[in-house]
This record gives C-alpha cells, structure tokens and sequence, in this order.
C-alpha cells in the first residue's frame, strides 16, 4: 500500500508532466501559426523555432486576467538582417503577433518587374451604344 506521501509525490509528478506535455504543444501551436504568418507576409523563418520568452498573467480583451505564454522568433526579409518577433498566447489562442518594423523593399534590390506602369491607349475603350447596336446588326 502506498502512503499518503508517495501518493502526493506522484500526484505532483503527474501534474508536473502534465502541464510540460500541454505546455510543448502550445509551443508547437505558436510555431505553426508563426510559420503561416511569416508565409502570409513572405518572409523567412529563421532557424525554425520558437522559444518562450516569459509566462505572465495579462488581461485578455474580454477584461480577464489569464495565463499568457510570450515565444519570441526570428525572421529575415533578405537574409541579411535578422529581427525578432513576439507571439502572445492564451492557451490554444493567439492573442498577438508582434513584429518590429522591417524593410520592405532592400535598397540592393533591383526592381523585378518593369512592367508595373501601365500605357492604356489613347483611343476610345468604350464602344457607344449605337456602335454596338451596328455591329449587332451586321453580324445578324
């Protein structure tokens, strides 16, 4: 028979477990959502982790102070300069995606497409109604 101190050891190894168990999900739940938003922006997703910053109690919109797991990222636009992003979580919900400000377009990039510009002619793209009442009726 097991004394009341083995059963409360292995009770608190249990919820130990446990709450690591559900805490390395969340943690691959903030890198699958990291991976579709930096996806989503066209950026690179450095070394392809997320590793957690701190946990904290916050309020959540609703008001109520909750639980909340801060995984810090790194990402790059043109694999030059490396920037580092924040994911806040709630449980299973995303709360926010935090990224610093980055640049868009690198000035050692050249322009890819030229073709952005658009020349419309300078004759009429409209037909008139008569014009095509015309050609309705030639063709019938």
């Amino acid at each position: 028979m097991l004394s009341p101190v083995e059963i409360t050891i292995a009770l608190i190894l249990i919820i130990i477990i446990s709450w690591w168990w559900h805490a390395h999900g969340q943690r691959e739940y903030a890198l699958k959502c990291i991976k579709t938003h930096c996806h989503n922006l066209n950026l690179t997703l450095l070394d392809g982790y997320v590793a957690l910053k701190k946990i904290t109690l916050q309020k959540d919109v609703n008001n109520k102070i909750r639980l909340a797991r801060i995984y810090s990222f790194e990402f790059t636009v043109n694999a030059e300069q490396r920037y580092t992003g924040y994911i806040t979580l709630y449980g299973y919900y995303v709360e926010r995606i935090e990224l610093p400000p980055y640049l868009i377009n690198p000035p050692n990039t050249e322009l890819v497409h030229q073709d952005i510009i658009k020349v419309y002619p300078t004759e009429k793209p409209f037909v008139s109604l008569d014009d095509y009442r015309k050609t309705k009726n030639n063709h019938e």
